[in-house]
């Protein structure tokens, strides 16, 4: 029992635990230090702040919650460093993750070091925050391909997401960008690397002699648990110490000092603000297990929450709630993105604009100013909005693509550009508004069955019903009569526009195998 890891125990990894040396024991210990920071992570003398970035979240609705008001001027003495974590739950980032990397990219543009912590090893255990029933369990190799896809995805979004903030950062009169050191995006880091050598017991003698029951009981993700009656397993329950320990190991590690996170994981970081106060920071740069060390110094610790992303109904975006809006191009392409935030009702744009965008606060009140003035069709900000976003996301060619798509999709008039075969492959590559249908299922049939066979309508007489009241439409041409679709309908000789009301479309490809032609 003595060197059962932890892992075994919380069903991370099936096989014989590796034993620790008496100095890995020490649960702090880093097998290889400085590990965390690349070569070309800033070194002391390139540090240099840029203003109080409490207050700039605060002036663009980042901030949900801090543990103490003393984490302002904390941010303000010097340099530190920030950390975020994500666990691997799914092979994508989606747009509620997106908000909180924007948080942690305005601490690195304030000159802050920060760190990604991919949750290799809580992935598998499973948060209950904002769940009211126990998550499905994942096996290590699904934790291990969405943890290799997280880390690609979030390195790409990070490097070109900082590039992207930080030619917005230079057009505000008073920006002193020329001026500052060369700015790195956020290293990553998987928090298997020091969860797969904890024991049991060394966890126990440290962080669990530590944690109350009465504070773990009183966190809110425990409690509603509790209180409807679902329950929650031991495993959940100690997420937050897990999540605290990670915090304390960063800390010790690499001088990490401030936690960030959505405003649904408070508790979680409270746990583990507490635990570290009452462990304290040693000279050796270590956690206590059951051994005794004298005069620990407590740490000043803090935690940044930031609201979640929901929508004009206040729900919040994300796979659990069914309306996620996927970070991966092949999950929701380029523009499905931008048609989802052209989208953006007029009571929610200009907390999006300022929440995600890094546009100068001074420009987008500008354009709400014009555009409360002006003319609201033409819905300027939603449009600066899903450009800012899919840049940043996806980059400027993915942009291009998208807007081209977006004018071949909801025309401004009856012309419309048609897109050529590679443009088509592009734009809509992966998109599940796009099929294929061999050309007996299109040629010569009825709207009624191109809309079916399509899945743009459920039934013959839905269709049949929207097409009488003009609902439906064949290349943005209204269609009231029964039609039969002829060659004389293709663009670009085999491509159909199918439209139901405003929004809803499909764009149907003749192949005649009847596959994925565009995506081969």
């Amino acid at each position: 029992m003595k060197g059962l890891a932890i892992r075994q125990v919380l069903g991370l990894f099936q096989g014989p635990a590796k034993r620790t040396s008496s100095a890995q024991a020490q649960l702090g210990q880093s097998r290889r230090p400085g590990k965390l920071f690349r070569p070309q992570f800033r070194t002391s003398h390139q540090q240099a702040l840029r203003g109080d970035v409490i207050s700039d979240l605060e002036n663009r609705q980042l901030i949900a919650q801090v543990t103490s008001r003393a984490v302002r001027q904390h941010l303000r003495d010097q340099s530190r460093t920030v950390y975020l974590g994500i666990d691997p739950t799914a092979n994508s980032l989606h747009a509620g993750n997106l908000l909180a990397l924007i948080g942690l990219l305005h601490f690195t543009l304030h000159g802050h070091n920060s760190i990604v912590l991919l949750g290799g090893g809580t992935g598998a255990v499973g948060d209950p925050s904002g769940r009211s029933s126990e998550r499905t369990t994942l096996s290590r190799q699904v934790v291990d391909e969405n943890l290799n896809a997280l880390q690609r995805q979030v390195q790409r979004l990070l490097t070109s997401g900082l590039r992207h903030a930080q030619t917005r950062l230079q057009q505000t009169s008073d920006s002193n960008a020329a001026e500052s050191p060369q700015l790195w995006p956020p290293c990553v880091k998987n928090n298997l690397e020091w969860l797969s050598e904890l024991t049991l017991l060394d966890f126990l003698g440290s962080v669990g002699k530590t944690a109350r029951v009465s504070s773990m009981l009183a966190r809110d993700s425990v409690k509603h648990r509790l209180e409807s009656g679902a329950g929650i397993s031991f495993t959940e329950f100690t997420y937050q110490l897990l999540q605290a320990y990670d915090f304390s190991i960063l800390q010790s590690r690499h001088g990490c000092t401030v936690q960030l996170g959505g405003s649904d994981q408070y508790g979680n970081i409270m746990s583990g603000i507490e635990i570290m106060t009452k462990i304290g920071t040693f000279k050796e740069g270590c956690i206590p297990c059951s051994r005794e060390i004298a005069e620990p110094e407590s740490p000043n610790t803090y935690g940044v929450t930031m609201p979640l992303l929901t929508n004009s109904k206040g729900e919040k975006f994300g796979k659990s709630a069914g309306n996620a809006l996927w970070l991966s191009s092949s999950l929701t392409p380029p523009v499905d993105l931008y048609q989802a935030f052209l989208r953006t009702p007029d009571s929610e744009i200009h907390k999006y604009l300022r929440m995600l965008t890094f546009l100068p606060l001074e420009e987008i009140d500008r354009v709400m100013d014009e555009y409360k003035e002006g003319d609201r069709q033409q819905r300027k900000p939603q449009k600066l909005l899903a450009r800012e976003i899919i840049s940043l996301v996806h980059g400027s060619d993915e942009l291009e693509q998208a807007l081209l798509a977006t004018a071949f999709l909801f025309p401004d008039n009856k012309e419309f550009p048609i897109p050529s075969e590679v443009q088509l492959k592009l734009a809509f590559k992966g998109s599940p508004h796009h099929v294929q249908l061999p050309p007996s299922k299109v040629i010569g049939s009825t709207i009624e069955s191109l809309a079916v066979a399509s899945n743009l309508c459920k039934s013959k007489g839905e269709a049949r019903s929207l097409r009488q009241s003009g609902a439906i439409t064949i290349n943005h041409q209204s269609i009231s009569d029964q039609v039969v679709v002829s060659e004389s309908n293709l663009l670009a000789g085999r491509h159909i526009l199918l439209m139901r009301g405003k929004t809803a479309y499909k764009l149907i490809s003749i192949s005649p195998n009847a596959e994925n032609a565009l995506d081969s």
